[in-house]
């Protein structure tokens, strides 16, 4: 009976738990005697579920689950995982704090290092772990010969830990090459960081903020970091079978800052898988799960991706209290429309306005800025050292979001610049308007383009 009570294996579904079928409290001791074998038994995705909901005593949110099959995916691969996740999805307490306290459980002879912002944020990450371990009695329950090894260290220097199932002998065989402790927090940018070989995980967990990312310089401090310090880290083994080569677990979470922070850069090495989860996706009306919301610039049908602890009002209260910009980046996990804070705008699929279009008549709008030369008799003066036209234009999505789909930019006659003009504005039927930057010679053309009123 046991074998057929699945915790479930696919992330995009709901399976029914084993707290669902048994939610009595006689019945729980049944539960947790299950959910400590499958801990105990298994290094596999559903052993750490398994895990999860013991400690915790509940369910793992299914977004979560994704981060975890993601993880075991990638880790097959000899590749690591980035994950972007919405704030307060616990990506913190799931990955951070309690998938690496699994890893010390199942490999306790491995150090393990986790990097934040500063030290701070990361000494309080390791204390959560090494509380876990020392206080929780259900710790003891699942891993009950893996206690701390306070005669070597417990505290902010780093936290020992012991398998006392191992001899002796065996024991120092197995840590002889390693001189980290077991668990260890560090800053980022910390010059501590230097030096240390993570064998179990290496986990970056929200490396930047507001301060390390608003000017070049500092952005580049960090990466500098990551590239030449932490990511050779990583401890590799060639002369396994392919799957087995990456014995670090290598991890990234956080939120998107800027698109040439430490994140986008470990995304485009292609060493590592990507995750995002945001907590709307767009969809379309009908589709399951869509609700619509009309708040604001927030419009459009979205399917809300933890509606039983963040609810359609709770979504609208984390809009108001973060803004709209700092809302699309900190739970969209999206750049569009933050460049207040120094970042760019991101791409958006034409695939999917394409696909929106069958069930929205999008509006569309440009903007001019206008530059041009002249033309005698058909010859064009040299235009060296001229500014150049430049036309973009695009569609309004469902969600308030404007997104450019097309330009024209070049040395151009007055004559030619109108003419592209009235090209673009009749490439669409719901053309709304092309607004003209009006420095310089913009308000002559913005004149000259007022004598046609076909033009908007």
């Amino acid at each position: 009976v046991v074998q057929d009570l699945s915790l479930g294996t696919n992330p995009t579904t709901k399976p029914q738990t084993l707290l669902s079928i048994f939610p009595e409290r006689e019945e729980r001791a049944f539960v947790d005697i299950h959910l400590i074998e499958k801990a105990k038994a298994e290094d596999t995705p559903e052993g750490f579920i398994a895990f999860y909901m013991y400690i915790t005593r509940g369910r793992m949110p299914e977004h979560a689950k994704g981060w975890v099959y993601d993880i075991y995916e990638k880790k097959a691969e000899d590749r690591g995982s980035l994950i972007f996740a919405f704030r307060g999805s616990w990506k913190t307490t799931t990955i951070s704090q309690l998938f690496t306290a699994f890893r010390m459980g199942k490999e306790a002879w491995k150090a393990n290092l986790i990097l934040q912002v500063n030290d701070k944020a990361a000494q309080i990450t390791t204390l959560a772990i090494a509380d876990l371990i020392f206080k929780n009695p259900r710790w003891l329950d699942i891993f009950p010969t893996v206690v701390p090894d306070k005669r070597k260290g417990w505290g902010a220097e780093g936290y020992w830990i012991r398998d006392t199932s191992i001899s002796d002998s065996d024991w120092a065989d197995l840590i002889v090459t390693s001189k980290d402790p077991s668990l260890l927090g560090l800053g980022i940018t910390s010059g501590s960081v230097i030096g240390k070989h993570p064998t179990g995980v290496l986990l970056l967990d929200d490396i930047h903020d507001q301060e390390n990312t608003s000017s070049e310089l500092e952005r580049a401090k960090v990466l500098l970091m990551v590239t030449r310090t932490v990511m050779p880290m990583a401890v590799t083994d060639a002369t396994k079978e392919v799957g087995q080569q990456l014995l670090t677990w290598t991890i990234a979470v956080g939120t998107p800052w800027h698109a040439q922070d430490s994140y986008h850069y470990l995304k485009d090495t292609g060493e590592f898988g990507y995750l995002s989860s945001p907590l709307l996706y767009p969809v379309n009306k009908g589709d399951p799960g869509a609700v619509w919301f009309e708040h604001k610039k927030l419009e459009g049908w979205y399917r809300i991706t933890w509606e039983d602890h963040i609810p359609k009002k709770g979504v609208i209260s984390q809009y108001n209290k973060s803004g709209h910009r700092g809302f699309w980046q900190m739970y969209l996990l999206s750049l569009i429309g933050a460049t207040d804070i120094g970042l760019p705008f991101t791409s958006f699929p034409h695939e999917r306005i394409e696909e929106l279009k069958k069930d929205y008549d999008l509006e569309y709008c440009g903007g001019v800025d206008y530059a041009s030369i002249i033309e005698i008799r058909g010859k064009v003066m040299d235009p060296r050292n001229r500014s150049k036209f430049a036309l973009a234009y695009g569609c309004i999505l469902p969600q308030r979001v404007f997104v450019i789909t097309g330009g024209i930019m070049g040395h151009y006659t007055q004559l030619r610049a109108e003419g592209h003009v009235e090209k673009v504005q009749g490439m669409h039927k719901r053309y709304r308007t092309t607004g003209v930057e009006m420095n310089g010679k913009g308000e002559d053309f913005f004149a000259f383009l007022q004598r046609k009123p076909e033009l908007d």
